[in-house]
């Protein structure tokens, strides 16, 4: 899921980037088609809920991403690796 679409606060832009559901739905769109071509169970998706990428900030991360698990969650998907930040790397805690 591309960071400024799980963002709901991103510097420089004004306005209200909705909903979870409405955040997430690229994600999906993708995922369907990829899996259209590759097949369920050789896609996998990689989340990183609390990384800050660019000062983009999401509000509610585990709203935000429970509503993206919960819905890759019938998708058949090969699996769903969810990462946290390192800190000191770029863009993780402590950096």
């Amino acid at each position: 899921m591309p960071r400024a679409l799980a963002a709901d606060e991103i510097p420089g832009l004004v306005g209200d980037f909705g909903q979870a559901a409405r955040r997430a739905r690229l994600l999906l769109e993708v995922l369907e088609v990829v899996q259209g071509v590759w097949g369920p169970d050789r896609v996998a998706v990689r989340l990183s809920p609390t990384a800050w990428v660019n000062d983009m900030i999401d509000s509610d991360p585990a709203g935000t991403f429970t509503h993206v698990a919960r819905e890759l969650k019938g998708r058949h998907l090969a699996f769903l690796h969810v990462v946290e930040p390192v800190a000191g790397a770029a863009g993780g805690a402590g950096a």
